[in-house]
């Protein structure tokens, strides 16, 4: 596995990784029996095998496509942004940002709201 070490918070232990198609991650950096940072050949094992290989191999069967997809693509409710008229099922009493983050994870696609979301 591929990654690039971009930043280091001594305050908290954690590494600040990149990793191509899997974006950048929080690494929470163990210690050693003498209560030391790994480092070297055993650091890069770590940050090596911190993304699955599961979901590693998931990712390049996906990106070369799966036969059913659009099975799965069939089951699909859109999610509308919350109007008065299209409320969403996000629930009323969380965030505007949270509500972005749960559209936009269902959706994949960004939706700003900027009215008020209710449930239906």
């Amino acid at each position: 596995m591929e990654y690039t070490i971009r930043t280091f918070e001594p305050s908290t232990g954690c590494l600040g990784v990149e990793y191509p198609r899997f974006g950048f991650k929080v690494v929470r950096v163990p210690l050693d029996s003498e209560g030391l940072y790994i480092v070297g050949d055993e650091l890069a094992a770590y940050l090596s095998s911190y993304i699955p290989a599961e979901l590693v191999a998931h990712r390049e069967a996906v990106a070369q496509g799966i036969a059913n997809s659009d099975q799965l693509a069939s089951l699909v409710v859109p999610i509308v942004s919350a109007t008065s008229e299209y409320p969403t099922l996000v629930p009323q009493n969380i965030s505007a940002w949270a509500a972005n983050v749960i559209l936009t994870s269902n959706t994949g696609t960004v939706v700003y709201i900027d009215t008020p979301v209710t449930t239906i």
